[in-house]
């Protein structure tokens, strides 16, 4: 695959997820969904760079990423310095999983107006 098709690609499903951003809130096991259901057309066991490359696309168009911790109900934005520190935050929580990342796992985005 051309990089020019694989960048068109994760621009397609950052938009994607970005519009469902602006409704509900987006889970990171719903990114790497989306790049293993091979809509983007790479191996299964390639696709954690184009997930991490998914997350900067988002939170570039200003997502931010939250976790849930013991309330629900009550959101909490990561205090990150910028969009690289927030992805570095993202790689360690990832690694700690000894699972494919499921439901409340590494993270959630959310669009703030």
């Amino acid at each position: 695959m051309k990089e020019d098709s694989l960048g068109f690609n994760v621009k397609r499903l950052c938009d994607r997820l970005f519009d469902s951003a602006t409704i509900d809130y987006v889970g990171f096991w719903e990114l790497v969904a989306a790049v293993q259901s091979n809509d983007i057309g790479l191996p299964r066991e390639s696709c954690r760079d184009v997930v991490i490359s998914l997350a900067r696309c988002m939170m570039v168009r200003g997502l931010k990423p939250f976790s849930f911790d013991e309330n629900p109900k009550a959101p909490k934005l990561w205090q990150c310095d910028g969009v690289d520190d927030a992805l570095d935050k993202i790689i360690i929580e990832w690694n700690k999983l000894e699972k494919q990342p499921g439901l409340g796992d590494v993270c959630w985005f959310m669009y703030q107006r």
